[in-house]
């Protein structure tokens, strides 16, 4: 296959590097354009036949009758000849396509996530598993952006929309209890469907976890009902509330409160949540003793033992913390108490 190349033009017309046998050649380069890599190889086999026709002094005759003189001696070509191919290791995206090029050829949707060799020729790109041919398409020029979508992996994406009976699989699962029953009803609803989204799109939208956590609202009832109990025995407070992540749900400082304490509180909330496990005397109960744990937990980020910290959890579920710092620990931890209990949460 001829390629596109660069030509350097050595001087002008009529200049001495330009002289004899090099005109001719300078002349067809200047001379001679192409549309297509196709064209340029199809004007270049006529160049090569009108050459090989026409008589050259330095060989003493022409090409091709020369050629016929030599035939009776020449070694015949093995019967097959591979194609010039280039090989591409390729994984299967989420819509069944290998990309090549900027390109994308289908295939067939069972093979989607594995890991594929691509073989592409001049004219054709086939794709294999192992020596199994999966697909053959007409290769796209580079850089083209084209998608080539073969029939029959067309229909198999069509039908995957309907709905299909029950594997062995999914009614072993449906079998193993109500939750795993649902998700399989989850799993089989597709409402992108009517709008022409891949099969797939369907399920990963019904599979949208949710999880509870503490709302705005309930985070400023808390902090109410902490700085009531603090007013009452005489302290300035801060109380940070976070969500089940450890992300800051609602912050407020009394009057009064020093500045340190924000810091503190925030960490004794974040250290409640991400351990399940109230700070202050219950930490020290959970070490018991251990030199290492005792240690090593102090250097981990936005932790505190100091007491006041303790996890929301509702039905068994932990959904936040909250975090109170102003006073003595043990105060500390009176309100964060005080706080739960006006909103009849048990502490955990």
């Amino acid at each position: 296959m001829l390629d596109n190349s660069t030509v350097i033009m050595t001087g002008g017309i009529g200049h001495a590097d330009r002289s004899a046998r090099v005109e001719a050649p300078f002349w067809h380069v200047e001379n001679n354009f192409y549309t297509s890599l196709a064209d340029l190889n199809v004007q270049a086999i006529a160049w090569c036949q009108k050459y090989n026709r026409t008589f050259h002094k330095s060989y003493g005759g022409n090409p091709d009758e020369l050629w016929l003189i030599e035939l009776p001696v020449i070694k015949p070509l093995p019967a097959y000849v591979p194609e010039p191919t280039e090989v591409h290791p390729r994984r299967v995206d989420t819509e069944a396509f290998i990309r090549l090029h900027t390109n994308h050829y289908s295939v067939p949707e069972q093979r989607i996530g594995q890991q594929v060799e691509v073989h592409e020729t001049l004219e054709r790109v086939r794709v294999f598993a192992g020596h199994t041919l999966l697909a053959q398409h007409p290769r796209f020029d580079d850089g083209a952006n084209q998608k080539s979508m073969l029939p029959e992996h067309r229909g198999s994406r069509r039908r995957r929309l309907g709905p299909t009976a029950p594997s062995a699989e999914e009614l072993a699962l449906r079998a193993a209890g109500p939750a795993l029953a649902a998700l399989c009803d989850a799993l089989r609803v597709n409402p992108a469907a009517a709008y022409g989204a891949p099969w797939y799109w369907g399920a990963m939208i019904a599979i949208t976890l949710q999880r509870p956590t503490i709302t705005a609202a309930a985070a400023a009832a808390l902090i109410e009902a902490a700085e009531r109990h603090a007013a009452a025995i005489g302290l300035a407070i801060v109380t940070v509330v976070v969500d089940d992540a450890g992300h800051m749900k609602a912050m407020r400082r009394m009057d009064g409160a020093a500045l340190v304490t924000i810091e503190v509180a925030a960490k004794k909330a974040r250290t409640a949540v991400g351990f399940g496990l109230a700070t202050g005397r219950a930490w020290h109960a959970f070490i018991g003793g251990d030199p290492i744990l005792a240690a090593g937990a102090p250097s981990l980020p936005d932790f505190t033992m100091l007491g006041g910290g303790l996890p929301i959890r509702v039905e068994g579920a932990l959904v936040g913390a909250i975090g109170v710092s102003g006073g003595h620990y043990d105060d500390d931890e009176a309100c964060a108490l005080a706080a739960l209990a006006a909103l009849g949460i048990a502490p955990a």
